[in-house]
């Protein structure tokens, strides 16, 4: 009875848009007037239930936020509507428990998807691929597709998608918002939706021409809106907005994941692009030496190393590896002091960024720092030291200044060359040692 009453619902959708077509056709100044007024009042009212969501839910975002992310970091699909997940038209802005986000499949099983890259990739006619057949066959059992009712108009539908395909790769891809005109914030709610599940993983759910073009073209960033986000993630995000209220209003470095770049860092992207603009390769092992929550792990994989995060804290650990996850990253974790460990490989890089001075506090550690640097096979470093007027610095066992830290680094281990490469946003310089 309910496919019967949705499959009316469509028939009724598709009479009704014909009728708009033919009455646009005859009085396009009264639909003028009607599309204004869903633009400014229809479309607020919808963004003013929205934004009561998000705050009863405390999201930690505009509902309407637009997010800039790689097609290719969605990976699975819930594009088809399942019980107890809202029409995403009417979901931005909710946070949703419960295991909806099990029902999602792999991107790759998506028919449309494989078929697109069948049409545009292979050269082949929409009517020899599976996407083309399994459509017909469902219209032919009485079934509305895209609003189309018979092959006709299923025919025209694949055209106008063909059209939007030549589109996006002459012109580029566009937000809804400057496709329509439009400058004012939320008031397009149409871009691709995603979901996120527990982990911080995005999952497809609207907007499927759009993505199978993005993914054909290999587009490197598509605006996104995030309509349902699992209790689970914005229960670990939530956990995050309170360390950062705990830590002066924000985390030690930027967070990669794009639904937490809203939240302030100590530290900002400076280093990473001074390290990455004087990389000897870019790719190798690499080590991270402190990593805290994994910021330079998450990126320079993206590069192409593979990475080792050393961290000993167990608070940092726990995030390090919640946004690991979150990442879809394979970076190594090693729970563990630097002090014992022993690297059984050589590093082509290792980053020791504001961590060395830790190990002058004491003799016991000093000593094993000559140990650590005596026994790391590496071929580059980049090392930042610390300021000595730190309060943590008062009564160290040694304190040394910048140069002489860097001599002593030199001579202790299978480093034997230094420049200066540039200097972070809090002005401390940063080193780069070679072999």
């Amino acid at each position: 009875m309910n496919n019967k009453l949705r499959n009316y619902k469509s028939i009724l959708e598709i009479k009704i848009r014909r009728i708009k077509i033919i009455m646009a056709d005859r009085f396009p100044r009264f639909w003028a007037v009607v599309r204004k007024i869903k633009w400014s009042i229809i479309l607020p009212i919808r963004r003013a239930k929205a934004l009561s969501r998000a705050k009863y839910s405390r999201l930690h975002v505009d509902p309407y936020e637009i997010f800039w992310i790689s097609p290719y970091e969605i990976k699975k699909s819930i594009y088809r509507q399942i019980e107890g997940v809202p029409n995403t038209a009417f979901a931005y802005g909710t946070i949703k428990a419960g295991d909806w986000d099990r029902a999602a499949m792999p991107i790759e099983k998506e028919e449309f998807i494989r078929s697109a890259r069948a049409r545009f990739i292979e050269g082949k006619e929409w009517q020899s691929t599976v996407y083309y057949k399994e459509a017909l066959d469902k219209v032919a059992k009485g079934k509305i597709i895209y609003q189309c009712s018979n092959k006709e108009d299923f025919d025209n539908h694949l055209k106008s998608f063909d059209q939007l395909f030549e589109s996006i790769k002459k012109d580029g891809y566009k937000t809804q918002s400057e496709l329509r005109g439009h400058k004012i914030k939320g008031q397009i709610d149409d871009e691709i939706a995603v979901h996120v599940d527990r982990n911080g993983h995005y999952m497809f759910c609207n907007g499927m021409h759009r993505f199978a073009i993005a993914l054909i073209l290999n587009i490197k960033c598509i605006p996104v809106m995030v309509c349902i986000r699992h209790t689970e993630w914005q229960s670990f995000v939530n956990e995050i907005i309170v360390y950062a209220k705990n830590n002066d209003g924000c985390v030690y470095q930027p967070l990669t994941h794009p639904d937490l770049r809203n939240i302030p860092s100590a530290h900002g992207e400076k280093r990473f692009k001074i390290i990455r603009e004087n990389l000897p390769q870019n790719q190798g092992a690499l080590l991270d030496i402190g990593a805290h929550w994994g910021y330079f792990c998450h990126l320079f994989e993206e590069i192409g190393f593979a990475c080792y995060a050393v961290e000993s804290a167990q608070e940092h650990v726990f995030f390090l590896n919640k946004l690991k996850k979150a990442g879809n990253k394979n970076f190594e974790i090693i729970q563990q002091s630097i002090l014992d460990y022993k690297p059984d490989r050589v590093f082509d890089v290792v980053l020791a960024l504001n961590i060395f001075h830790h190990f002058l506090k004491t003799k016991e550690d000093f000593n094993k720092l000559i140990a650590l640097l005596g026994r790391m096979n590496m071929k580059t470093m980049f090392f930042e030291p610390h300021i000595t007027t730190e309060q943590q610095m008062q009564g160290a066992y040694k304190n040394f200044e910048h140069d002489e830290f860097v001599q002593f680094i030199l001579a202790n281990s299978c480093l034997n060359s230094a420049e200066i490469i540039g200097k972070a946003e809090d002005g401390r310089v940063i080193y780069k040692l070679s072999q």
